[in-house]
């Protein structure tokens, strides 16, 4: 796999960086397997870039962001109130999506700009809620030994802004369990919060 000649500016909301970026965004584990094998250097993860500065170095840096084609951005139902997410998903737009099936709970986080990869690395939280709450699974990849990672809620490991993803892993999947929500409540919360955040 090959990566994209990118600038810092490009990538961060904070418009901030003049260096040059490498930018991977691997649809498939296959693609992703691939792109470490060829890498020299091990790549920094990049969600949605939200209040990141990038870096002035002119030589360019390999930076992973898991494209949301295929099964890292797609959210598939599996029993009743669980759901296959993966993890390059937009937060909020998943949030709504969710909610739109009558599922809920965490409209609180509704407005933290991210993805949900993003949201499980720091453990977003807002409102009294946080994405640990409803976390089941997590499936990942380990950078550093080139093996399939993966978490059970009975493990633990969460905690203010605390994650049980371990550095050098990048999570993929995760298995959401969601409350059963009335539609238009759970929306009408949602819009709440979002123009709360404006």
């Amino acid at each position: 796999m090959t990566g994209n000649l990118s600038a810092w500016a490009k990538l961060c909301s904070l418009k901030a960086g003049a260096g040059a970026v490498l930018l991977f965004e691997p649809d498939t584990l296959g693609e992703l397997q691939d792109m470490l094998q060829s890498s020299r250097k091990p790549p920094l993860i990049l969600g949605n870039g939200t209040n990141l500065v990038g870096s002035d170095s002119a030589e360019p840096i390999p930076v992973l962001r898991l494209g949301r084609k295929a099964a890292f951005g797609s959210l598939v139902p599996i029993s009743n109130n669980r759901f296959r997410a993966g993890c390059a998903c937009n937060l909020t737009r998943l949030l709504k999506q969710l909610a739109a099936m009558g599922f809920g709970g965490l409209s609180g986080l509704c407005g933290i700009p991210g993805t949900l990869g993003g949201a499980l690395a720091m453990n977003a939280g807002a409102n009294g809620q946080e994405i640990a709450l409803a976390v089941e699974a997590i499936e990942g990849w380990d950078m550093c030994s080139g093996q399939p990672w993966q978490w059970r809620r009975e493990q633990g490991g969460w905690g203010y802004r605390q994650s049980p993803v371990p550095p050098g892993v990048i999570a993929l999947q995760t298995v959401l369990q969601l409350q059963t929500v009335d539609a238009d409540e759970e929306n009408r919360l949602i819009d709440a919060e979002l123009e709360r955040r404006r």
